[in-house]
């Protein structure tokens, strides 16, 4: 947080020094993340038990903390299926394949989830994954890689 103006914060985020305003009752302290989710979304469960009512959604690419237990992620909100995270560091490997999971969402500028997309949060996220930071927007995201030279096929 950089300053604050009534509700409001003015800031980065940690994770990819994206610039913004949030309300500031929504800020917490940082906590050191143990898993990220790479499931297109992920419940979080009131119980270990895969038939219990989803007390909210995660998008793909969020930063819990937790220990694995009986096949979910013990966290202090709930339980999330341990399928539908990975421990931070086992990074995957093709980015296109975690795009794919994202198919069927729709384009929203600014959005980063599977309720809503746009071209450099998809590019930020399938990156992500296979640990690759990537900034947020695609004028930044430019820079990443090596040019192609005039004969790659």
């Amino acid at each position: 947080m950089l300053e604050t103006s009534g509700h409001w914060a003015w800031g980065y985020c940690r994770h990819d020094h994206y610039v913004g305003y949030v309300e500031a009752i929504a800020l917490v302290e940082p906590f050191a993340a143990t898993h990220m989710v790479a499931a297109a979304s992920a419940p979080i469960l009131p119980e270990a038990d895969v038939h219990a009512p989803a007390l909210a959604q995660l998008p793909m690419g969020a930063r819990v903390s937790g220990h694995e237990s009986h096949g979910f992620l013990a966290t202090d909100s709930g339980f999330i299926p341990y399928t539908h995270v990975r421990e931070i560091g086992a990074w995957e490997h093709d980015t296109v394949h975690v795009a794919e999971r994202l198919l069927g969402s729709p384009y929203l500028l600014g959005g980063r989830s599977i309720h809503g997309i746009d071209c450099s949060g998809l590019v930020q996220l399938s990156l992500g994954l296979c640990g690759i930071p990537a900034p947020r927007d695609s004028d930044q995201q430019r820079s990443l890689g090596e040019p192609l030279t005039d004969d790659a096929a």
